[in-house]
């Protein structure tokens, strides 16, 4: 019986051991290496908006999609700010 309680034991601890690890790549992943990306792009002179864990940029893209199908449509065939409009204006900014 004592050999299947440490059987248990190692197992368990393995398994946490496993948890840990993913748990840990998944924050490395999801924050530590953009945000180390973003501290070398600014290094270098490149700005941008800060990294927003889970959504980023989409509530603000999202607006200004909707401002411009607001808007009439031009009647020349640059239609570029219409469709994505939060390209434009990140290389009107940057």
């Amino acid at each position: 019986m004592e050999l299947g309680y440490w059987l248990a034991f190692a197992a368990t601890a393995v398994m946490l051991a496993a948890a840990g690890w993913v748990g840990w790549l998944a924050v490395e992943w999801l924050w530590f290496q953009p945000r180390r990306l973003e501290r070398k792009l600014r290094v270098q002179g490149i700005r941008g908006s800060r990294y927003r864990l889970p959504y980023g940029d989409l509530k603000e893209i999202r607006n200004l999609v909707d401002e411009a199908r607001r808007k009439p449509l031009p009647l020349s065939h640059s239609i570029v700010d219409r469709v994505v409009p939060h390209l434009t204006r990140a290389v009107d900014l940057y």
